[in-house]
């Protein structure tokens, strides 16, 4: 990339083989250390080949040179950077985003603090131990619905009563979820394997029950 940006067609015969090698290379060299990439060993050598026993008639101009270019090149991987972390941003930086362009106020400030609540809810149940991540989704979605509701009640659209009533609401409606009650439907679970076992064992033990009970029938009526 060095090679094209300074060394055209019409610039090329101004520099020597070396003085170009050695611009390519240290312009490289200064970029990836910018972003943390250690070429040194690889960079050292090359420039140890094409400098070694060579004279350079204007160091200073080479190596302004080689800052102009590493600084553009620099600038040019920056902006493209920005704009990937910008097409790949966070959930929660769509929130923020969402937010700005949806305030919280009287008129969506239920809604908002019932749907702050259940992801906070939902982050809860999905918390593990062993999983930092769902640990820190958990403490984000609980600061960003204290935030709602702190708002909420300092600006008089609900008072703390509401709040509370709300969040029992939900609750409530989450721990019937859970017990498989919906829309007023008992829904029928899913037997655990222990379950079944058990099952099986009371079903086998009826059949044994009633097979005996049934020879001893047959035999009182043989007699």
């Amino acid at each position: 990339m060095t090679h094209a940006k300074l060394h055209t067609t019409e610039s090329r015969a101004n520099y020597t083989d070396a003085e170009r090698e050695f611009q390519a290379e240290m312009t490289a060299y200064t970029v990836s250390s910018y972003f943390g990439i250690d070429t040194s060993e690889y960079s050292m050598d090359y420039l140890s080949h094409w400098t070694k026993g060579k004279s350079f008639e204007d160091k200073t101009k080479l190596l302004k040179e080689v800052h102009k270019t590493s600084v553009g090149f620099i600038e040019t991987i920056e902006e493209t950077l920005v704009k990937e972390r910008e097409k790949n941003q966070s959930p929660e930086k769509n929130d923020e985003k969402q937010q700005q362009e949806d305030p919280l106020s009287s008129e969506n400030v239920h809604e908002k603090m019932k749907e702050g609540y259940e992801n906070y809810k939902q982050k809860q149940q999905q918390e593990s131990a062993q999983n930092v991540d769902s640990i820190l989704d958990r403490v984000m979605a609980e600061e960003k619905y204290y935030s709602t509701k702190t708002q909420a009640i300092k600006n008089g659209w609900m008072t703390k009563e509401e709040v509370v009533k709300l969040e029992h609401q939900i609750d409530s409606t989450l721990t019937k979820n859970e017990k498989g009650v919906m829309n007023g439907q008992v829904q029928e679970q899913s037997l655990t394997f222990q379950g079944r076992m058990e099952v099986g064992s009371h079903m086998q033990f009826q059949k044994r029950t009633g097979t005996v009970k049934k020879k001893k029938e047959e035999q009182e009526l043989e007699r």
